[in-house]
């Protein structure tokens, strides 16, 4: 049983009766009696297998027609898993398009954190324009105690305007906060003209200022309240 390259070994010990009994190694089978040589078993690697190797006998593979059906679990499994992500993966970027639970009628624009601004504040805006005899310059005082240099001085920047003017500003009016933000918003009041309030009031909003663009909404009320009617003709 120990022929190079036979792939046999010993099945019964030699006896004073009877000689050696060989067979083959697993993984080899050998279809004479007595085996001289054994073969490699089949693995089926491709179709899988159906019975399997014996000493006497190679490995029997599935045919064709019966793959599909061995592999159905699997398919069923990976289809599954693929749907999940899809529906995962559209979920995600509805909720990222504020799409999520049907609210594509909301009308808005995200703010600097990355917040939804809803159609609610919004509502704001349309109250922040000046009619025809509105003095935003007036107001400046009012505004600027409301919204202070901090606050003030990010919205310009996001706004574009230069460092310089704002370093400028800094410099002319040392120490005096207020003073500093009324200069910036007579800057604000010749950039956008009769938007200024509009677009401050965008921009409180923008940057979740929402208690300030709240007040400001009463400062503008205030000023038209308290004009006096137009004489009739």
């Amino acid at each position: 049983c120990t022929q190079p390259n036979a792939n046999l070994e010993v099945k019964e010990e030699c006896t004073t009766a009877k000689d050696t009994a060989c067979r083959c190694k697993q993984g080899y089978f050998c279809l004479s009696e007595p085996c001289i040589s054994c073969n490699p078993c089949n693995k089926c690697e491709e179709l899988g297998v159906k019975n399997s190797c014996t000493g006497t006998k190679d490995t029997v593979c599935k045919e064709r027609s019966e793959v599909p059906a061995a592999i159905l679990p699997v398919a069923i499994i990976f289809g599954i898993v693929l749907a999940a992500a899809v529906g995962f993966a559209f979920a995600f970027a509805a909720w990222k398009m504020k799409w999520c639970c049907f609210k594509t009628s909301n009308v808005g624009f995200e703010g600097t954190d990355g917040k939804y601004v809803e159609s609610s504040s919004l509502a704001l805006l349309e109250d922040a324009y000046l009619d025809k005899d509105g003095n935003f310059s007036k107001l400046i005082p009012d505004i600027a105690s409301l919204v202070g240099w901090g606050d003030m001085r990010n919205i310009a920047m996001a706004d574009g305007f230069k460092k310089t003017i704002l370093d400028n500003i800094q410099q002319n009016n040392p120490k005096q906060a207020e003073e500093q933000t009324i200069s910036l918003l007579t800057e604000w009041e010749e950039k956008h003209g009769r938007e200024a309030a509009r677009m401050l009031m965008k921009a409180l909003l923008k940057n979740n200022k929402n208690s300030k663009a709240q007040a400001l909404q009463g400062i503008i009320r205030s000023d038209r309240s308290n004009k006096p009617a137009s004489a009739t003709p």
